[in-house]
């Protein structure tokens, strides 16, 4: 899901159900398109959550400016 993303810039355009149609399309999850989309908004939230959390501890970085690097674990997982 994440390379479908990093490369279809246009996310959820021209309708959400129409972008995750496609992605599930072009990467062959077996899902319903709605249950990816909640998904995606799940794991952005988890994401803007870590990096903020990050950013307020100063963890790591004397700027202040942290980057959260995301590693895909298994590109054939499915959704329950």
């Amino acid at each position: 899901m994440l390379d479908y993303v990093r490369s279809h810039t246009n996310f959820e355009k021209p309708t959400a159900r129409l972008y995750y149609l496609k992605l599930l399309e072009e990467t062959k999850i077996e899902t319903k398109w709605n249950l990816a989309r909640s998904k995606m908004r799940h794991l952005k939230a988890l994401f803007v959550k870590a990096n903020d959390f990050l950013n307020s501890t100063g963890a790591g970085d004397e700027d202040g400016d942290l980057t959260i690097q995301v590693q895909q674990t298994d590109s054939a997982s499915t959704f329950h």
